[in-house]
């Protein structure tokens, strides 16, 4: 279920991709696979053949080294039929059997006369530490290279002593060993190979001939390859000599899981702490002993290592070419697509004086001529339409012009302001002055922008009118920059707050205290307008949701609440200006008013 989703999922996604992503992800995947498969088929084939190249390599050099072990084996082996074939040693064994004492004057010459004859034997084959006649009674006759040999047998209990005895005359080679017959302290590693001697015509044992040879005379068998490493190993898996340093446990490691119980011959692989390992390791029918031959992976793939780099960059050569192709082929094929949707866009954004004017005659060809033919009756329609919106527009003019002039209004308050004066009702005639100022102010809807000036004229005229509909005085100071005077505002930006701060903040009574208007210049480029009133202040509540409840005057002059003033701003100049309120209950409040520094705003 979980592959299905997921194949949906690619599916899904494979569709929302941009048609020309498609075609260069089609295209590289199509020089991608291919080149993939065969280089890695290629490569695995090449490893192949290299190892088996190797192995049969290594299996000639287990098998010539096993020859020549064997070889020096064998000698030491037809050495040991002396005792049948010569008649000197064979008559003097069978009298040391028959002799009753130990120490007699023919016991020592026939001791003398063996040691001459072992010491002869030595010439022979080097590498022969000591020759020795052990005999049925337990003495212990022969000779050794600088040291003497114990009289007495200390070797009865030793493994293959004993096997010795069994096979009755078979040829028994003890594997690597301790030597304690012939050294002392401690003894010496040695490997002996030995054959117990009976009599011909009886059958009766006369004694065991024991050979011993230095474990070191096969490094002439196993010299170190150039790459390679060699070890040999007796048949009980002890090392007789190693061209590689390996610990104890690292060689166990080894023999159990590589050598014991595998076949005669057989590749090994091993995992080295040092580093991985190949090779052969080969077992002679004749000793038992196992020759193994190992190189280093690395050292094994080094040719190869700069085959697979070239191979390598071949490929990555031709990736970048497919790269290239691709992204051409996909651009071919996309970039007239995209054009006519970048076309469309401007359609879409009402942008009709547009076309595509392609010379192909395939597919695309075809839907840039239909799209040519739609934005054409498009524009068509919506000249139509302009043309009767124009229409519509010129009525409702007319319509307007039909309406009262504010002109006249104008004239028959002033009309009235006169009758006033020539009535001596001189603050009638004020009061009407001052109401037709304001009415100036309110109906001039052609302009967008005032200057500081023309907007506290406003407020003061305002403010003198409440004076005399109230019967009573406001408390109201400014403190207005010299340089700020001519700046352009948004009209009825500060007379909705000052309103606001009459009939909330001091709740229409001049006894609570005063409103305070400060404009001076703000931070960099800004001007800052402060209107502050000492009345009663607002509670947290009320003063967190100012904005958003819309608080106004309903009754006031132009019905415009904080709220409609704060939006006015951030549509006008960004959300980086506005109104931000600060009330402390029973101190009063100050709304500061943040706008751009601007001159001339008619002009821009």
């Amino acid at each position: 279920m979980k592959c299905v989703a997921w194949i949906g999922w690619s599916w899904r996604r494979w569709k929302d991709l941009k048609i020309q992503s498609k075609f260069f992800i089609t295209y590289l995947l199509l020089a991608v696979l291919p080149l993939s498969v065969f280089g890695t088929a290629a490569y695995f084939i090449a490893v192949g053949t290299l190892e088996g190249k190797a192995n049969d390599s290594f299996k000639v050099i287990t098998s010539q080294i096993n020859y020549n072990v064997d070889a020096f084996l064998r000698g030491i082996d037809r050495m040991t039929i002396l005792p049948f074939i010569d008649q000197r040693i064979y008559s003097t064994m069978t009298k040391l059997k028959l002799s009753q004492e130990t120490y007699t004057p023919e016991t020592l010459q026939i001791e003398k006369d063996m040691k001459t004859y072992f010491t002869s034997l030595q010439v022979l084959h080097e590498g022969i530490m000591a020759v020795y006649m052990i005999t049925d009674g337990g003495q212990v006759y022969g000779y050794s290279q600088n040291t003497s040999i114990r009289p007495n047998n200390t070797l009865m209990d030793q493994k293959w002593f004993k096997e010795t005895l069994i096979k009755n005359g078979e040829f028994v080679n003890s594997g690597l060993r301790l030597e304690t017959q012939v050294y002392d302290n401690g003894g010496k590693m040695t490997i002996s190979l030995a054959r117990h001697v009976t009599q011909v015509d009886t059958n009766e044992p006369l004694g065991v001939f024991v050979v011993d040879i230095d474990p070191y005379i096969f490094n002439f068998a196993a010299q170190k390859p150039r790459d390679g490493y060699v070890l040999i190993a007796d048949q009980y898996g002890r090392i007789i000599h190693s061209s590689i340093p390996l610990k104890e446990d690292e060689w166990k490691g080894l023999w159990k899981e590589s050598l014991d119980g595998k076949p005669q011959l057989h590749s090994i692989h091993w995992n080295a702490p040092f580093g991985g390992m190949v090779g052969v390791a080969s077992r002679s029918e004749y000793s038992g002993w196992t020759t193994l031959y190992l190189t280093s992976k690395k050292a094994l793939y080094q040719d190869l290592d700069r085959i697979v780099k070239l191979a390598l960059g071949i490929i990555v050569t031709l990736l970048l070419v497919s790269v290239i192709l691709a992204g051409f082929v996909a651009r071919s094929v996309a970039s007239p697509i995209k054009r006519l949707s970048r076309l469309m866009n401007k359609v879409q954004n009402g942008d009709f004086p547009v076309t595509i004017s392609m010379q192909q005659k395939d597919e695309i060809g075809l839907l840039s001529n239909s799209f040519d033919s739609m934005v054409k009756e498009l524009s068509q329609l919506i000249e139509r339409i302009t043309l009767e919106e124009k229409s519509k527009r010129k009525a409702e003019i007319d319509a307007l012009r039909a309406q009262i002039n504010p002109h006249f209004i104008y004239n028959t308050l002033s009309a009235i302001k006169m009758m006033a004066h020539m009535q001596n009702a001189n603050d009638i005639a004020n009061t009407l002055g001052i109401f037709i100022q304001l009415m100036k102010y309110c109906t001039r809807s052609d302009r967008k922008w005032v200057t500081i000036q023309e907007e506290i004229s406003f407020i003061e005229a305002y403010v003198s009118l409440l004076e005399r509909r109230y019967m009573k005085r406001f408390a109201i100071t400014y403190a207005i920059d010299e340089q700020v005077g001519e700046l352009r505002i948004m009209p009825f930006l500060i007379q909705p707050i000052v309103e606001n701060a009459i009939f909330h903040g001091l709740d229409g009574d001049t006894s609570k205290g005063e409103i305070r208007i400060d404009i001076h210049p703000g931070g960099q480029n800004e001007l800052l307008i402060l209107v502050q009133d000492f009345g009663s202040g607002m509670q947290e509540e009320k003063l967190s949701g100012l904005f958003g409840s819309g608080i106004e005057h309903n009754q006031g002059l132009s019905g415009t609440g904080l709220k409609n003033i704060h939006e006015r701003i951030i549509l006008e100049f960004g959300p980086s200006y506005g109104l931000f309120v600060k009330s402390i209950l029973g101190e009063g409040t100050v709304v500061a008013i943040r706008v751009p520094w601007t001159v001339n705003k008619e002009e821009q």
